[in-house]
């Protein structure tokens, strides 16, 4: 059974900290890192869209979830983002995740090419098999990433046990229905985690 209380809770995005170089600002990270601990919130995702992952390499990226971990480490429930625009990158962040004591790790589909289902699949699944002690979130965001969570595509999903979770940020707010799926995972703005059932943004699990 899934500990899934360490999700439950306020769990805000983790911004970029740069330096005056542009360089990634370890001590900002930190600093950072202390506040958000200090307001009480229940963890932190780190890597998303506010991270600007996308514009970080790998290292660097790696650089950040250290830096954060080394203050929030038993303090915070961690998620990382570890999508990246090849599968070979995506599943060095997710070992890299596990390596330093994340909790879960996430990922938006490729984006570009809009891939066929079973890619996308193959995709997080491989990710989910480099860091197979951690949760796995789906993080829906196709007004950027270009493709749509289907249900078809998350029923798929919902065979890998670690996959607790829908991230769903998209715009407007993709309304999903899910019948006959008692313990279907989802999250709008924050998470929904399975078996629970979210009203407010337009989410019913039936």
């Amino acid at each position: 059974m899934k500990d899934i209380t360490k999700y439950q809770g306020v769990i805000p995005a983790f911004y970029a900290c740069y330096d005056e170089k542009g360089e990634i600002s370890t001590e900002g990270v930190k600093a950072l890192t202390r506040h958000l601990i200090s307001k009480g919130v229940k963890g932190v995702y780190v890597g998303g869209s506010s991270g600007e992952c996308i514009y970080q390499h790998v290292d660097e990226r790696k650089k950040v979830l250290e830096a954060v971990m080394e203050e929030a480490k038993g303090k915070l429930t961690v998620i990382v983002h570890v999508g990246c625009n090849n599968t070979a990158d995506s599943v060095e962040l997710a070992a890299h995740a596990q390596s330093v004591g994340a909790d879960a790790i996430a990922s938006i589909p490729p984006i570009y090419f809009h891939l066929p289902e079973y890619a996308i699949a193959e995709y997080w699944n491989a990710m989910s098999a480099a860091a197979p002690d951690l949760d796995f979130v789906i993080y829906n965001i196709p007004q950027l990433a270009g493709t749509a969570l289907s249900m078809n595509l998350l029923k798929e999903m919902l065979k890998n046990p670690n996959v607790i979770a829908v991230k769903n940020s998209s715009m407007p707010t993709q309304r999903t229905v899910l019948a006959r799926m008692p313990t279907a995972p989802l999250m709008a703005a924050a998470f929904a985690i399975r078996g629970q059932y979210i009203k407010k943004y337009n989410i019913t699990i039936t």
